[in-house]
């Protein structure tokens, strides 16, 4: 291993992103470039040689901003669609990509797609290599972003999150570590592929959020550029966003932190060098390495790790993330109210791996709407003794005056003495209010059922509540009211912090019933 490699690796801030181009598509797969792909599917419409020049010509003569490669394919794309949908024979693409042209997709794209997908398989040469990269996208690299619409980076890095083309990167909660970026789109849908010169200027038009999340990672973590040209010219509009958004000074700090790999098969030994790109009167400077061998290259980056996977560092983010956002606990992260004086400092601690194994301290946030919703949907995470153990005690001390115990007592391996006692006090008549008692057999109902009741009151979810806790248990079928508790919850998860006309109260209270009539028996 190149001793000057691993200097440069060991000086990064932080482990780096890859930014992959179809040269390693092309080492790995054996698949061609964006010319050669080309130059494939002009010679399928004629068979001639000389197609693809023939189409080259026609572009130059009318090139525009966007350049020629996606100038020569909507050329071919023109042509190619046509055939395709005049002649049966000439289509080759799988039954899936038949599907994607009958859901709207260009023939050109499905058959590209298609042929990508029937051509991606890996080189014998370079299988340890390929195996070396994608053990180091375990702990030493952050994320990846590519141009390519194979799925080799799928592959390799199996565990990290994958987002195609700018729509899904605009729609999605991105944590910008364990994630893959396919900006150009990806086979597996083939409208997202970015080729032709329409979809240039519309990812053009689009891509001012893209440019900003890009300008971020460039900022945030050390860039490879893998598999590119140094000329290319999605590297060459990135670089130079780069470089009118910074001022002279920082884009010299970013010399160290921008490494290009020139891949050259006559190098002995990885030759390291800086280089410079001039866009007008401002230069980005970065370090270009040359080398023939990659796996030089990810033995050098193996050693600048995390002590953390990064695939559990994005779950971590992302568990914050939705607490954030929606202000609701998760089924990995509890967070006590900074607020609630029933919570030490020592409590508001975090803690990160198997429940098992971090002493549970996050079940003292979990809260007795919490509880009431865990009873019907089963979806905190927690088993039943760590519940009962841990989140229990802190309800009841934050003021809740009961809460239904039968369902955790029945799934508990512990003894829970006192709970088991205090469960044992409760029936359906205790669980419902005097004033229901009263009304039980005065109160008017159609059909003295579940069902028949929530025919008889329609959408007003108020009053079916109220009304069902007036049955007795001999007319309630359980299986009909675990069915209706559990559709309020899919169609309103927060529906327990709704108390308008009561509602949250008549809920809680059918989950007691539901809860009693279930489970108890069988403590």
């Amino acid at each position: 291993m190149s001793n000057e490699i691993q200097k440069v690796i060991a000086g990064f801030p932080a482990t780096p992103i890859l930014f992959i181009g179809s040269g390693l598509s092309k080492r790995y797969f054996n698949l061609p470039n964006w010319e050669g792909l080309l130059s494939i599917f002009a010679k399928r419409l004629s068979g001639d040689e000389f197609a693809y020049e023939k189409y080259k010509n026609r572009a130059q003569e009318h090139l525009s901003h966007v350049g020629l490669f996606p100038e020569i394919a909507s050329l071919i794309q023109k042509d190619f669609d046509e055939k395709w949908f005049s002649d049966p024979s000439f289509r080759q693409a799988t039954d899936k990509y038949l599907q994607a042209v009958h859901d709207g997709t260009s023939p050109f794209k499905a058959e590209i797609a298609s042929y990508i997908s029937e051509h991606s398989s890996i080189v014998d040469q370079y299988k340890d290599e390929l195996s070396l990269l994608s053990s180091i996208t375990v702990k030493s690299i952050s994320g990846i972003i590519t141009t390519n619409y194979d799925c080799l980076l799928e592959q390799i890095a199996d565990s990290y999150t994958c987002y195609i083309g700018q729509e899904e990167l605009l729609f999605s909660p991105i944590q910008g570590i364990a994630e893959i970026y396919k900006i150009h789109g990806c086979i597996s849908h083939p409208e997202t592929i970015v080729i032709n010169s329409s979809d240039y200027i519309e990812f053009a038009q689009k891509s001012s959020y893209l440019a900003a999340k890009l300008m971020t990672l460039f900022m945030e973590y050390p860039i490879i550029f893998m598999g590119y040209s140094i000329s290319d010219s999605n590297i060459q509009k990135i670089l130079e966003s780069i470089v009118y958004c910074l001022s002279d000074s920082n884009l010299f700090r970013l010399k160290d932190r921008l490494i290009f790999i020139d891949y050259d098969v006559n190098c002995v030994e990885p030759i390291i060098q800086t280089h410079s790109i001039a866009f007008g009167a401002k230069s980005i400077h970065m370090t270009k390495i040359i080398l023939s061998d990659f796996s030089e290259l990810y033995h050098a980056i193996s050693k600048k790790k995390n002590s953390i996977p990064v695939r559990i560092l994005r779950t971590f983010k992302q568990e914050f993330y939705d607490f954030t956002i929606s202000n609701k606990p998760t089924a990995r992260l509890r967070v006590a109210a900074f607020d609630d004086n029933n919570i030490s400092d020592n409590d508001l601690a975090l803690a990160f791996g198997r429940i098992s194994d971090i002493g549970l301290v996050g079940l003292k946030g979990m809260t007795a709407n919490d509880w009431y919703r865990d009873i019907i949907m089963n979806d905190s995470g927690f088993n039943a003794d760590d519940k009962l153990t841990y989140a229990y005690p802190y309800i009841i001390k934050r003021g809740t005056s009961a809460l239904p115990l039968n369902k955790y007592l029945q799934e508990a391996t512990g003894e829970f003495k006192d709970l088991r006692q205090q469960a044992a006090v409760n029936n359906l008549d205790t669980i419902v209010s005097k004033s229901i008692l009263k009304r039980r057999y005065s109160l008017h109902l159609n059909e003295r059922s579940v069902s028949g009741i929530i025919r008889q009151t329609g959408s007003d979810i108020c009053k079916t509540t109220l009304y069902i806790a007036h049955l007795e248990a001999s007319e309630i079928d359980i299986g009909e009211l675990e069915q209706f508790l559990k559709s309020l919850f899919t169609q309103n998860p927060d529906i327990l912090l709704d108390n308008l006309k009561g509602l949250a109260t008549n809920i809680r209270r059918l989950i007691r019933i539901y809860d009693y009539m279930k489970y108890y028996t069988s403590i």
